[in-house]
């Protein structure tokens, strides 16, 4: 086990939900992953405060399905917990082992020529995005992520279509309006085992 130490702000959200949640377990019996990590999901949230942290298995077993959201009586957002735990989990520059290592790497890489690159008067113009893979995909056309399954590039892959489509104003593809909605699609090409 991966323990991940979150931030200030995700643990206060989870501590939130947590005081929300009235233990019905209405999400947690329709939830495809939950009762592999506790007997309730009022359980796993005090667990995660109470350790200040987290396996990195749990939010990257969140199929992001939104059952969990859709069954709570009381409204609380399991899936975007999930997602604010991956951020956490992507943003913290002392894991070695998550498995998305050479995104990761690419990611600095692509920071620290961007701080160096002396920025031309036609790039001024260019709208500022959240995800630093926006610019690179609008600038390159397409990217390729690669690695194993379960570790965070359709995740990536839809921050960067929310960033792209909203002009850098939000990474969460849910808050797209529908229209924006629309104009997203994906296409996933797997390796033939034959």
């Amino acid at each position: 086990m991966t323990k991940v130490n979150l931030s200030k702000k995700t643990l206060d959200d989870i501590r939130m939900n947590e005081n929300n949640c009235i233990n019905c377990k209405k999400c947690y019996n329709s939830c495809p992953m939950m009762n592999k990590y506790s007997s309730s999901p009022k359980e796993l949230m005090e667990k995660i405060i109470k350790d200040k942290g987290v396996d990195k298995n749990i939010p990257y077993s969140c199929f992001f399905c939104e059952i969990c959201n859709l069954k709570c009586p009381k409204d609380i957002k399991i899936k975007e917990m999930f997602y604010d735990i991956r951020k956490d989990i992507f943003n913290n520059k002392n894991i070695k082992d998550i498995g998305y290592n050479s995104v990761k790497n690419i990611h600095d890489d692509n920071e620290e020529r961007e701080n160096e690159k002396i920025v031309s008067d036609d790039e001024k113009n260019t709208s500022e995005f959240i995800n630093p893979y926006s610019n690179t995909l609008l600038k390159s056309k397409n990217i390729i992520f690669r690695g194993a399954p379960g570790t965070g590039k359709t995740f990536l892959a839809k921050e960067i279509a929310a960033d792209i489509i909203s002009g850098g104003y939000t990474q969460n593809l849910a808050s797209l309006s529908e229209e924006q909605k629309k104009q997203v699609a994906f296409v996933q090409f797997h390796p033939s085992y034959d």
